[in-house]
């Protein structure tokens, strides 16, 4: 365990960009109690806006995922269709779910449903046929699309994951950790489709051809509606998914906000039935209570330091990157500091520099300095010169029109003189003929 040797406070750093290891540094003067010890096999903590694990525990040991596999199911099929496609469910999706034990929702072959009722089934009743049902749609069978379960897992940065299937089955090829399945979820969370379906409390799927009466779909999570019990209610909980087999135990992951942060909680293997909610809340307690936000823009402040940076440029003008860093609540605001660096501001860019903030000395994070004013004036110039190469164009244009025009009516001239000519040569003969019908 990582807090067991704690007696200073532990500040989280920001990984660059995707975590993949989190970076912790002590900082002195900032101690905050440790939180609950899960009974979890695997757990973690995480800030899903500023990418830092506030805890964690067996985060990259390998484990059944159960059911909360469908949160990557799910954010695939969003990805790759459309939500009013109509699903059909094969013999195959359908036997092979209703011979086990596993959840679903009874669906019948030949059965037609919305991509979209599809998706709530999967996500608040855990329904396996319609994971099937999604994965053969998409990519003609449940082995393709699990392929590009796997590489969506790769692109968001997991390194301990392998699916085999789209509902979470065991199979010793389908594992993930902790760590993979805060990425995952914070991934889902972020697509606004995915979220909304994973944050609702029911859903009523409408008569299809083979059923006659709606289907009412409520969501398994009990932090989020009491399904089972109201007990684990909490009321900063956002949505989730819920999973369960033999070999994999109890898994969870949730989701909650409060005063600005968002939180994704996972847990892995957890004993008893319920545990994994005593676990999960106690978390949430912890991290809601023991760190906080801080904007880089309250530490990179605009005073002379920074003018002493960017000599150049207006202070008003400057901007800091809109970004926010986790500390603990108790964190000493004087012990913050920032070292500014000028940058050669690059074509369409406002970026003119970078600031790196520290705390007592430690590294957190680096954020960008902007002069969106610099970047407004070189639009308007560009926008002024394209005006002017136009105005020019026309004024180039203009002589050629001319010529145009005069050389129509030149045209115009000569055919009209030439049929007046025609015309006078054609009256003066007749004339002549009239007057002297025998001449020739």
């Amino acid at each position: 365990m990582i807090y067991n040797k704690i007696k200073k406070v532990i500040l989280p750093l920001l990984a660059s960009s995707i975590l993949i290891q989190p970076l912790f540094a002590s900082a002195k003067g900032m101690d905050f109690p440790k939180p609950i010890d899960p009974a979890s096999e695997a757990a973690i903590l995480y800030d899903m806006d500023t990418k830092t694990v506030l805890y964690e525990k067996n985060a990259d040991m390998k484990e059944h995922p159960a059911s909360i596999t469908k949160i990557l199911t799910a954010l695939v099929a969003v990805e790759n269709s459309k939500l009013n496609e109509t699903v059909v469910f094969s013999k195959e999706a359908v036997y092979k779910n209703e011979t086990t034990s596993g959840s679903h929702i009874a669906r019948g072959v030949g059965e037609e449903m919305s991509m979209e009722d599809c998706l709530y089934a999967l996500l608040l009743a855990s329904a396996n046929e319609c994971a099937d049902a999604i994965a053969e749609h998409i990519s003609g069978t449940s082995e393709k699309y699990v392929n590009l379960m796997n590489k969506k897992a790769d692109e968001l940065g997991c390194t301990n994951t392998h699916f085999s299937c789209t509902n979470g089955f065991n199979d010793d090829n389908h594992y993930t950790t902790a760590r993979d399945m805060a990425l995952i979820a914070t991934a889902a969370y972020k697509n606004p489709v995915v979220k909304k379906m994973m944050c609702t409390k029911t859903y009523t799927i409408k008569p299809t051809n083979v059923h006659v009466d709606p289907t009412y779909l409520r969501n398994h999570h009990d932090m989020l509606t009491p399904y089972r019990t109201g007990k684990y209610l909490y009321k900063y909980c956002t949505g989730g998914k819920t999973g369960y087999t033999v070999n994999a135990g109890n898994t969870l992951v949730t989701f909650a906000e409060k005063d600005g942060m968002r939180l994704v909680c996972v847990v892995l293997k957890d004993s008893a039935k319920y545990q994994k909610y005593i676990d999960t809340r106690n978390l949430f307690d912890f991290g809601f209570d023991n760190f906080k936000h801080v904007r880089a823009s309250d530490i990179v402040k605009k005073d002379n330091s920074l003018k002493k940076v960017f000599k150049d440029q207006k202070l008003d003008e400057l901007s800091i990157e809109d970004k926010d860093i986790t500390c603990p609540v108790n964190a000493d605001m004087t012990k913050f500091s920032y070292k500014a660096m000028s940058e050669s501001r690059k074509k369409g860019s406002s970026e003119v520099g970078k600031a790196k903030i520290y705390y007592d000395g430690d590294l957190l994070t680096t954020v960008t300095v902007n002069n969106k004013t610099l970047l407004l004036k070189e639009q308007a110039a560009l926008k002024k010169k394209s005006i002017s190469k136009n105005q020019i164009k026309k004024k180039n244009y203009i002589p050629l029109i001319l010529i145009l025009l005069i050389s129509t009516g030149v045209v115009i001239g000569l055919y009209f003189w030439y049929k007046y000519v025609s015309y006078r040569n054609y009256r003066h003969k007749r004339d002549r003929h009239r007057k002297h019908p025998t001449k020739k």
